[in-house]
C-alpha cells in the first residue's frame, strides 16, 4: 500500500532518527528527500536509504559501505550507482572487505592488482584474480593455483588461446608457455 507522501515528508524532516529511518526505506522517496537523508547524521538512516532507494547516490553508497559493517554490507556494492572510479585508493585499507573494493576499479594499477592477489585475505585474493589489469604472467600462474584458479579463469583478460588450452587440458595449463 502506498505511503502518504506528506507523512513520509514529515518523517524525513523529523528530529527523531527512527522516523527518519522509516522514511529512508521508502522506494518512492522524492529526490529532495533522498538528498536530505543521504547526509543525515544517523548512520542507520543513511544505510537504510542506501540499501532501499533505487537511486541512492554514489557517495552515499560508498560512505555507507565504509562506515557500516552489519548485515547486507556486501549488497551495497551491487547497487547500480555504486562508484568504481577511485576505489584503488582503498588497496591498503585495514579492512579486507574495503581492500577488495580495488577489484571494482578499472583504473587499479597492474602492480597493485598483482600485489593484492597475494593478500592475506582469501576473498581479496580471489576478487583481484578476476581483475582485467592483472599482469598476464601472474594471471597464467594463477590458472594453475588450487585456490585461485577458478577466479583467474573468470578474468575477462584471458585470451581465446589460453581458454582453448584450458578446455583441452581439463582446465590446467599443462606444459604452458608463459612467454606467449
Amino acid at each position: 500500500m502506498p505511503r502518504d507522501p506528506e507523512t513520509v515528508r514529515r518523517h524525513a524532516h523529523s528530529g527523531h532518527p527512527l522516523l527518519r529511518r522509516e522514511a529512508a526505506v521508502d522506494h518512492a522517496l522524492p529526490p529532495e528527500l533522498v538528498e536530505l537523508l543521504a547526509v543525515d547524521d544517523d548512520l542507520g538512516v543513511r544505510v537504510l536509504l542506501a540499501q532501499n532507494h533505487p537511486h541512492a547516490p554514489a557517495p552515499l553508497l560508498l560512505r555507507s559501505f565504509l562506515e557500516y559493517t552489519g548485515r547486507e554490507r556486501a549488497h551495497l556494492i551491487t547497487r547500480p550507482n555504486f562508484p568504481t572510479a577511485g576505489l584503488a585508493a582503498f588497496a591498503d585499507h585495514e579492512d579486507p572487505e574495503v581492500r577488495a573494493l580495488a577489484a571494482g576499479d578499472p583504473g587499479t594499477e597492474p602492480a597493485t592488482v598483482e600485489r593484492l592477489t597475494r593478500d592475506p585475505d582469501p576473498a581479496v585474493r580471489a576478487a583481484l584474480a578476476r581483475h582485467p589489469n592483472l599482469p598476464r604472467s601472474r594471471l597464467v600462474e594463477l590458472l594453475d593455483d588450487d585456490e585461485l584458479g577458478h577466479a583467474a579463469a573468470a578474468n575477462p583478460a584471458l585470451d581465446s588461446e589460453i581458454i582453448r588450452r584450458l578446455v583441452r587440458n581439463g582446465f590446467r595449463l599443462v606444459g604452458r608457455d608463459q612467454s606467449r
